[in-house]
C-alpha cells in the first residue's frame, strides 16, 4: 500500500466517517419507513409485557400490518383494543371464527401465558405482526426521553459540523 492509500485508509474508517455514514442509513431507514408506512399500513409495536415470551421478550419491537379479518388466520399474532380503545393487546390467534359481513371472533393468548384471554374480540381489520426484533423497543421507547433526544441531537451536530468543517491540503480538519 502507498502512504496515500494509507491515509485515505485512515480517513475511510475515522470514527467521525463511520459515525456520519451510520446517521446516514439510520437517516434513510427513516424517510423510507415514513414513505412506505402510511401506504402499507405499517406500524410499529414494542412490548411492554412478557406476555408474547418466548416470541417477543419484554422491550421487543414489532413491524405490524393493518389487514382484513379475513386475511386473519389462526396462528397470526395480532393487536387488538381493549378496555373501549384506551389499552391494547398483542397476541397469538387461537382460535378464529370468521362471521358474516367480514368480520372476525378472534380467541387470543399470549405465548407465555398459560391460558387463552378471557372473552374473544370481534374485529373488522387488526394489525398483523410480520417481524420482530428482540431488544428494539427498549431503544425506541429510550428516544422519547428529552434528554437523549438532546444527546442525539448533538452528536448528529458534531457529526454534521465535522464533516462541513474546512480541512487542508492533507484532507485534515483546520483546527488540528
Amino acid at each position: 500500500m502507498t502512504a496515500r492509500s494509507v491515509a485515505a485508509l485512515r480517513r475511510a474508517l475515522a470514527p467521525t466517517t463511520l459515525l456520519s455514514g451510520g446517521l446516514g442509513v439510520l437517516g434513510a431507514v427513516g424517510v423510507l419507513w415514513l414513505v412506505l408506512s402510511g401506504p402499507l399500513h405499517l406500524a410499529l409495536i414494542v412490548f411492554m409485557t412478557g406476555s408474547m415470551t418466548p416470541t417477543a421478550p419484554t422491550g421487543s419491537l414489532a413491524v405490524s400490518q393493518t389487514v382484513a379479518a379475513g386475511e386473519l388466520r389462526a396462528g397470526d399474532i395480532v393487536t387488538v383494543p381493549r378496555d373501549g380503545g384506551e389499552k391494547v393487546v398483542t397476541h397469538r390467534i387461537v382460535e378464529i371464527e370468521h362471521l358474516p359481513g367480514g368480520d372476525a371472533r378472534l380467541l387470543l393468548q399470549g405465548d407465555g401465558n398459560a391460558t387463552p384471554d378471557a372473552l374473544p374480540d370481534v374485529v373488522a381489520s387488526a394489525p398483523r405482526v410480520v417481524a420482530v426484533l428482540p431488544g428494539a423497543g427498549t431503544l425506541v421507547t429510550s428516544l422519547r426521553e428529552p434528554q437523549n433526544l438532546m444527546i442525539l441531537t448533538l452528536i448528529a451536530a458534531v457529526v454534521v459540523g465535522r464533516a462541513f468543517w474546512p480541512s487542508d491540503d492533507r484532507g485534515q480538519p483546520t483546527w488540528t
